[in-house]
């Protein structure tokens, strides 16, 4: 089915979309100098999903699976 969402699917999709919202917090802008710019605000969503992909890998197969 073409909008068929698995355990999985959903709950990366709730990920993603906090993440996103986190990373357009203003103070990674004012505080830490971070340039309030498309490359800006995509550097900020690659670092925290990498924290974020990182975290998941120590959590086993479901992790990875879920990281993946």
């Amino acid at each position: 089915m073409l909008f068929f969402q698995n355990k999985e699917q959903k709950q990366a999709k709730a990920m993603y979309d906090e993440l996103a919202s986190y990373a357009r917090e203003p103070q990674f802008f004012m505080d830490y100098a971070v340039p309030d710019t498309l490359d800006g605000r995509y550097e900020m969503q690659c670092l925290l999903a990498s924290l974020l992909i990182i975290r998941l890998n120590q959590f086993g197969r479901s992790g990875e699976m879920l990281a993946q």
